[in-house]
């Protein structure tokens, strides 16, 4: 199965929040696999086309974009699969930051078996 990067560019895997080291040492998904911002329009786009699909991840969406607020930021993250020691494949979704806060975040696609390639990154 072939999941198409619908927000892959060369350029955009530089964006990077602004926060200190140690601010972002406490973050669950690591601002390596940052991507790129997402107005939360463009995140909701995501949890809908994800391999994943809404009905598994509605729960965790649902309580990640109630604590949303106007001045925080959705980014799309990536986690590629070279960068595991015990590779389990790429994984992509939505992370929720408030100012240098990680809130919280939602897989939204996922290598689901031996199979499976990323397309268009």
């Amino acid at each position: 199965m072939a999941v198409a990067c619908w927000a892959c560019t060369t350029t955009s895997f530089y964006e990077r929040p602004e926060c200190t080291e140690t601010a972002m040492a406490e973050w669950q998904i690591p601002a390596a696999w940052y991507v790129r911002t997402l107005s939360p329009e463009q995140a909701h786009e995501q949890v809908l086309t994800g391999n994943l699909g809404i009905d598994a991840i509605r729960d965790r969406w649902e309580a990640l974009h109630g604590v949303w607020q106007e001045d925080d930021q959705y980014w799309r993250y990536y986690r590629p699969e070279d960068q595991l020691v015990n590779p389990l494949g790429w994984q992509e979704g939505v992370v929720l930051n408030r100012r240098c806060r990680q809130l919280g975040f939602v897989t939204t696609s996922m290598q689901v078996d031996e199979g499976a390639e990323r397309s268009g990154s």
